[in-house]
């Protein structure tokens, strides 16, 4: 389960390659990595938040909720996926 195909997620936008620069075990690690935007309805975030950081390969993987405002047409598409 999860992604859009499964109606976890409404849509999902993929950038990338990025290159992130970051300290880890205390050395410095370069990586090449890809930002992905997924759009979810209040009631799937748990879901999803559970979904992505147990099937990520990152021990910790950056995961940052954005709460925000949008069309209530907008909204209602998204809750319904």
């Amino acid at each position: 389960m999860g992604g859009v195909e499964s109606g976890l997620v409404a849509c999902s936008q993929i950038e990338g390659p990025i290159t992130s620069i970051y300290r880890w075990e205390d050395a410095i690690q370069t990586a090449s990595e890809y930002r992905v935007t997924m759009k979810v309805s209040v009631q799937n975030k748990k879901l999803c938040l559970e979904w992505l950081t147990s099937h990520h390969p990152y021990q910790t993987p950056e995961v940052i909720v954005r709460v925000v405002e949008s069309t209530e047409k907008y909204a209602d598409w998204v809750d319904r996926r």
